[in-house]
């Protein structure tokens, strides 16, 4: 479980830097969105896609669409003042750098963590089949206990009606010795 956690803090980190490189360009990208929602830049579907996800899912943009994001900020067609511009293309180079090898790490942190779930739901799973054997065992010594019982009770039961015959039995000789024309009826 410590391990998981640990996991999935690293990726959460991982996660936070990836949206702190695309952050900065949230200005000019609301831009083209603006350009291309109004008609005046038409972007390829590709790019309509990576700039959704730029705002919803930084993690899972293509890297190429930053380079052809790069092209769209040097033709100048967001019209932005230079000083902008020449901070965009620069976080536009930090993010060529840096992008790419933060996504292949988030990635990877996500396919660690499945894999540790699976573990640990498998650990649970055999634990749970453990206590489940060891639940019928305590069952099946219950039940071997109580058919123990069963037996010394039939076995005392057939001792008390063999019992109870030969007290009949006593009782009907008595009854006899004393009065012979006396018959005693036990079917009641």
């Amino acid at each position: 479980m410590d391990e998981l956690a640990r996991l999935e803090n690293t990726a959460a980190q991982v996660e936070s830097e990836i949206t702190a490189l695309i952050s900065p360009l949230g200005k000019a990208l609301n831009r083209l969105r603006q350009l291309s929602d109004s008609g005046r830049y038409t972007l390829a579907p590709d790019m309509k896609e990576g700039l959704r996800l730029c705002v919803s899912d930084p993690r899972s943009v293509d890297p190429e669409f930053f380079a052809e994001f790069e092209k769209i900020v040097k033709s100048d067609t967001l019209s932005l003042a230079q000083d902008k511009r020449n901070k965009i293309l620069e976080q536009l180079r930090i993010i060529e750098s840096s992008f790419q090898p933060a996504r292949t790490g988030y990635r990877s942190l996500v396919q660690d963590i499945e894999k540790k779930k699976s573990e640990i739901s498998n650990i649970s799973i055999a634990k749970e089949q453990e206590n489940l054997c060891n639940r019928i065992e305590v069952l099946k010594d219950r039940l071997a206990e109580a058919e123990k019982a069963l037996e010394i009770s039939k076995k005392h039961l057939v001792y008390l009606e063999q019992n109870v015959e030969l007290k009949k039995n006593d009782l009907i000789q008595s009854v006899s010795a004393v009065d012979s024309s006396i018959r005693i009826d036990f079917s009641i």
